[in-house]
């Protein structure tokens, strides 16, 4: 009679049944058996199986699982998370009341004003009470904001509300705060004891993951607020099994569609972080400063067309710049300034010295310019000058607002 052979046990082949044995697979690891550990298993005889198993192999059971996601799911999760993380914020310091729908409401479909004046008078306090409202947009949570704390111990008391004639039931408690650090303890039963300062569980960091309904089997919220009617589904593939479910139905994540439970090992979903924040602009070194000031860049313009050569839709997008017409009216002010300044000035045709001129007779002989006087120091000067020292500083000031708007276009 053949024995099986145990590490410190005898089994006879009498008490020996296959059901009995688990076959341990690295299934979140994505390893596959040995075939040195499977050679050493039992294996049961074809007379002690069940007739419908013993032509089925175990081949869905032992089948290496796969972290490949499914990129329209994995799209989908990541819209989900993206939304959930960009949701205004409350009053500081405030009092945070959460609630989650219990039923058939669905929260982010109802009007934020008409939902909290259902919470309001079911709470029995006024509307113009310092409360803030904010509906998550995926979830299907709420969460009632007040810096009152009478106002927040009668908020979540509250156990369903009526909309439209219709009551729904609704379960609420007050979040921590924003302070607070939250931890897991594993395997903690409700029978035991916490024991501060003195250690007893191990404690690890809360790290918030991506939500999934194995009811409606879509992202963004759990079973318990799903607002559809609650489905025989299996909470591991999806489909419906009836009251005999199979131990050997693949499984199918929620989040990324590939085939492990969802959530759980490598998934992609859980692993990938998105961030929400633009990164921010990084401030020049002082080496890329002084580049740019002493050379700034040239931005080359389009070259002109005629209007014969415009297109239908150039001529009908394109607006004149408001800024060309102050350009050359700047250049002809330059213009004009500079001539003023370079060539001498004429006096009137009345003018006594031009009528004296022309009654004397030419001579060939040219006549003496005038030494140039040295002025004296404390003597201010001429109206003449102070025209002239006028002119010149304009004539500078509109050449600098002239070079200016030029490296700007």
């Amino acid at each position: 009679m053949d024995v099986v052979q145990v590490e410190g046990t005898t089994l006879r082949e009498e008490d020996y049944d296959a059901e009995d044995w688990t076959t341990i697979i690295g299934t979140y690891r994505g390893k596959s058996q040995s075939k040195a550990r499977k050679q050493d298993l039992p294996e049961a005889s074809e007379k002690q199986k069940a007739p419908e198993e013993r032509t089925e192999t175990l081949t869905a059971s032992a089948r290496r699982p796969t972290y490949r996601p499914n990129p329209a799911e994995l799209r989908a999760t990541q819209q989900v998370t993206r939304r959930s993380r960009q949701m205004a914020p409350l009053l500081q310091h405030a009092i945070k009341v959460i609630f989650r729908s219990q039923g058939d409401l669905f929260m982010p479909n109802i009007q934020r004003q008409l939902l909290l004046r259902c919470l309001c008078a079911t709470a029995k306090i006024p509307v113009d009470t310092e409360v803030e409202i904010r509906v998550h947009p995926t979830n299907n949570t709420c969460t009632v904001a007040t810096t009152n704390q009478e106002t927040a111990l009668n908020v979540v008391k509250i156990r369903s509300i009526t909309l439209n004639a219709k009551a729904y039931v609704i379960a609420a408690y007050i979040a921590p705060a924003a302070e607070t650090v939250r931890g897991v303890i594993s395997n903690a039963f409700w029978d035991e004891t916490i024991i501060y300062y003195g250690g007893g569980h191990l404690c690890t960091p809360y790290k918030a993951r991506p939500e999934a309904c194995t009811n409606c089997r879509a992202p963004g919220h759990r079973y318990d607020v799903c607002p559809e009617q609650k489905k025989p589904r299996c909470p591991r593939c999806g489909e419906d099994h009836g009251e005999d479910r199979s131990r050997h139905c693949v499984p199918r994540c929620i989040l990324c569609g590939g085939e492990h439970l969802t959530g759980t090992g490598w998934c992609k979903a859980k692993q990938r972080q998105i961030t929400t924040k633009p990164p921010a602009r990084r401030e020049p070194t002082g080496r890329q400063q002084l580049h740019e000031e002493g050379f700034p860049r040239w931005h080359p313009s389009a070259p002109q067309k005629t209007p014969e050569e415009l297109t239908r839709a150039e001529r009908v997008t394109s607006k004149p710049d408001p800024r060309d017409e102050e350009l050359a009216r700047l250049r002809e002010e330059v213009r004009g300034l500079r001539q003023a300044t370079t060539q001498p000035s004429h006096p009137p045709p009345g003018h006594p010295s031009l009528i004296g001129s022309q009654s004397l007779p030419a001579t060939e002989s040219p006549t003496p310019t005038p030494p140039v006087k040295k002025k004296r120091k404390g003597v201010p000067p001429s109206s003449e000058e102070t025209a002239e020292l006028e002119q010149s500083g304009k004539t500078a000031e509109l050449e600098a607002k002239f070079e200016a708007n030029l490296r700007q276009n």
